[in-house]
């Protein structure tokens, strides 16, 4: 294999794998007090604190079934990066979609991508045992 391709595979690597990773360790931690505060997560208990980017295509797609969600009953915090800046960081988002699935400022789970609006609803319900 050229150096080509060992750079090539480094980048997917970093590019793809690094998030997701960074994402998972989040999983069974607090949400940072002030963050928890601004996003008013108490009242999520438990529910989806779903993070999107605005110019982002799979979050449009994921907006309807987030939206679906809440018309059933479940609690939802839909974020905008663009609008909480750096301190996403805190929470070691690097991709959208993200959906996080919080009770008691805890995170639960974690999601990156498409989901299925059926499969967050079970999460949901899971989490309220």
């Amino acid at each position: 294999m050229t150096w080509w391709g060992i750079l090539l595979i480094a980048g997917v690597v970093v590019f793809f794998v690094y998030p997701w990773v960074q994402a998972k360790r989040q999983k069974g931690k607090q949400i940072p007090g002030d963050l928890a505060s601004e996003l008013d997560t108490k009242s999520l208990n438990p529910g989806i604190l779903y993070f999107y980017g605005k110019n982002c295509a799979p979050c449009r797609t994921m907006a309807p079934r987030i939206k679906n969600l809440e018309l059933k009953g479940f609690s939802v915090r839909s974020v905008a990066i663009e609008d909480i800046g750096p301190k996403i960081m805190k929470m070691g988002i690097m991709s959208t979609p993200t959906t996080l699935i919080v009770k008691n400022n805890q995170i639960l789970e974690v999601m990156i991508g498409l989901k299925d609006e059926s499969d967050l609803e079970t999460r949901l319900k899971t989490a309220s045992l």
